[in-house]
């Protein structure tokens, strides 16, 4: 492709009838700055923080959960002595002299005396406050839900605590262990916006020709349009996202893009910031 081949780029397509960039420095307009946001390079540290928040907020919600139920049992419930019948870790079950430690992670079935006489039975389940190795005819303080105890789920690891105390910062640990992650992922995504905003503002117009448009399944709702630099003696071909509403070329199309002088690889398409 060469120059003569291809109109001019204030002709052709919606992007190529725009006129060019003005001269640097230029206005970051409100359509730029919501853009600047969405440049995959930016897209990608700030959407991976809101994962990694939502991760992070789903869990410590589910603990904060448990331990209101257990703060419940610990008030309302009933306090049991509970004998520890078996233990089954993963590889088999280990024999009755053998103590079990925390980290290995223990499925304990246990049996403890209700008010009548009776007994009831907590059948393969792992405490969540192991702190201590148990064995087979161990036992141990057990919160039930009095409530429940006619119509009794041996399975049911909601009826039953043995956290004898609950703290915030055990509940919040998860998050307190994530939020440094978050707050480094949202920096990245705010110096990479800085840089993409600068070269907007004090990077080169050049006219590029379409060479390719594709579809990519990480921004389903633009186009991958590979290009080259009309006025460049680099034949490199390079890429940029291009929202669907903007990306209506052809391959031949001429649009403007503004990049550093020596890094067309960093280009941003200029109809998306004016």
């Amino acid at each position: 492709m060469t120059e003569t081949t291809h109109p001019d780029p204030t002709a052709a397509g919606p992007v190529a009838r725009m006129a060019s960039p003005p001269d640097p420095p230029r206005t970051l307009t409100p359509r730029g700055n919501r853009w600047a946001w969405l440049e995959p390079r930016v897209r990608v540290w700030w959407t991976s923080a809101l994962l990694l928040a939502v991760i992070g907020a789903y869990f410590v919600i589910s603990e904060v959960r448990s331990s209101s139920s257990d703060r419940r049992l610990v008030a309302t419930g009933l306090k049991v002595n509970a004998t520890i019948t078996a233990i089954v870790v993963s590889g088999g079950s280990p024999g009755r002299d053998r103590s079990i430690l925390p980290a290995e992670r223990g499925e304990f079935t246990m049996s403890f005396p209700i008010p009548g006489g009776d007994s009831l039975i907590i059948e393969r389940s792992r405490l969540r406050d192991q702190r201590d190795p148990y064995k087979v005819g161990n036992s141990m303080t057990l919160y039930v839900d009095s409530a429940r105890l006619k119509d009794w789920d041996a399975k049911d690891t909601s009826l039953w605590t043995d956290r004898l105390q609950t703290t915030l910062r055990e509940d919040l640990l998860l998050g307190l262990i994530i939020l440094p992650f978050v707050n480094l992922l949202l920096i990245l995504a705010v110096m990479q916006r800085i840089r993409v905003v600068r070269i907007w503002r004090f990077g080169q117009a050049m006219a590029a020709i379409v060479v390719e448009i594709r579809q990519t399944p990480s921004s389903p709702f633009s186009r991958l349009v590979r290009f080259a630099l009309r006025d460049s003696r680099d034949r490199r071909v390079f890429k940029v996202i291009v929202p669907m509403r903007v990306a209506q070329f052809q391959t031949g199309d001429l649009f403007w893009v503004v990049a550093k002088p020596n890094r067309p690889d960093q280009a941003v398409v200029a109809a998306l910031y004016q």
